[in-house]
């Protein structure tokens, strides 16, 4: 506790030396005439201000009783606004600093440390510092109790990847996660091949539809099922149905395109590599570095599944990377490939290493001078589609 600056002359000049009125202390002159200690025995500012408090968190969802439940991080602006308009009491003083007290995130307390200012005696304003206790206690929000209800949901979207790896999947899971676009479903249930979003009405279903087709290639079907119907007033309950298919394909698979769509995407060679999976197919061969896009219409109208997935990747040493210099289509969208060295990491170990020269798709690596001048700097890793053949020696897939 402390007098505010108000006691201060604005000219510099400093009041006259008294006793206190009640320990005869000799102070500085201000309004109440009264030392800090006397003043603190008498007047306590934070008379009224209740310092035990609740506050509710369900922990299905881990969201907080704000009012309403809002989804906020612990010890962060959003918590402490909410803790801030529980506490009874607080507008009839000035606020003037509030900042969280460090507590273990298991021990279910939340504590807040308060600065704040009052006028007593005779103007006199004072200042002090508490701290708020908050209790967190587990209720249950009105999404959780009707995810555990019966018939609750309206709408249903079955997202479903039928890959043995699913890498496409788990990217749409990082971005659902990212833009919080789970955030309407009362209840989400995993299958082996995708997942289940329950909804409680149908237009959070289709939001959550055109979500997915915007980050990742999909096609959907809709069917709807009557559960009643009041034929007087014409009216009808639906439960509405959508299955959403995502394209069988993922990162880093060897694919061969159908000779029709290989055409139509400025005749690329059909044995090409899926660089990435976005709102299309992006697709490059990676012995001339020509790179095109598959729209969904088309995929879906020419459909094609992986020849060899990510899981068949052999890790190599790459040993020289020299520029390739090739004859470029004006009508392709090409990249300048490159030649490389390679060397199998396990060959490492063999008294008959097998060396490899391919040509890549990947930009130039920078290489350091430690790089090409010492052998014990670390290696650079490509990873190339191999078999063996009838000797078991290691052979890089045409």
């Amino acid at each position: 506790m402390s007098f505010a600056a108000d006691s201060v002359n604005p000219m510099g000049q400093s009041y006259a030396r008294i006793l206190c009125c009640m320990c005869s202390i000799e102070i500085m002159q201000n309004p109440a005439n009264m030392c800090v200690a006397c003043l603190r025995s008498s007047v306590d500012i934070t008379e009224g201000i209740n310092r035990q408090l609740t506050i509710h968190s369900c922990r299905g969802c881990g969201r907080f009783l704000c009012p309403p439940w809002q989804s906020v991080a612990l010890e962060s602006k959003e918590l402490l606004a909410a803790c801030l308009r529980k506490i009874p009491g607080l507008n009839k003083v000035k606020l003037v600093d509030a900042v969280w007290i460090w507590t273990e995130p298991h021990s279910m307390r939340l504590k807040i440390k308060l600065t704040i200012q009052k006028e007593v005696i005779n103007g006199a304003v004072l200042q002090q510092a508490a701290v708020i206790d908050f209790t967190v206690r587990n209720q249950q929000c009105k999404n959780c109790e009707a995810s555990y209800a019966q018939g609750v949901w309206h709408a249903v979207v079955q997202v479903r990847q039928r890959v043995s790896h699913k890498r496409t999947f788990f990217f749409l899971e990082q971005m659902l996660l990212k833009h919080s676009a789970h955030s309407d479903c009362i209840n989400i249930v995993t299958f082996k091949d995708g997942m289940d979003f329950y909804f409680k009405e149908r237009q959070p279903a289709v939001r959550f539809i055109d979500f997915l087709s915007g980050h990742v290639p999909t096609k959907s079907k809709y069917a709807r099922k009557l559960v009643s119907a009041d034929h007087s007033a014409n009216i009808g309950d639906f439960k509405h149905n959508y299955i959403v298919e995502i394209v069988p394909v993922c990162k880093d698979d060897l694919v061969i395109l159908p000779a029709p769509l290989a055409r139509n995407l400025s005749d690329i060679s059909p044995l090409t590599l899926i660089k990435t999976i976005g709102a299309g197919v992006h697709v490059v061969d990676f012995l001339t570095g020509e790179r095109q896009e598959i729209s969904v219409e088309k995929y879906w109208r020419h459909e094609f599944i992986p020849v060899m997935t990510s899981r068949q990747l052999i890790p190599f040493v790459v040993l020289s990377v020299e520029p390739l210099l090739q004859a470029q289509r004006v009508s392709a969208k090409q990249r300048a490939s490159r030649k490389v060295s390679v060397k199998c990491v396990c060959d490492f170990v063999s008294f008959f290493p097998t060396y490899l020269s391919t040509n890549t798709h990947k930009q130039q690596p920078k290489l350091t001078r430690k790089t090409h001048t010492h052998s014990h700097s670390t290696p650079l890793l490509f990873f190339f589609f191999c078999h063996s053949d009838s000797h078991g020696r290691m052979r890089r897939r045409p």
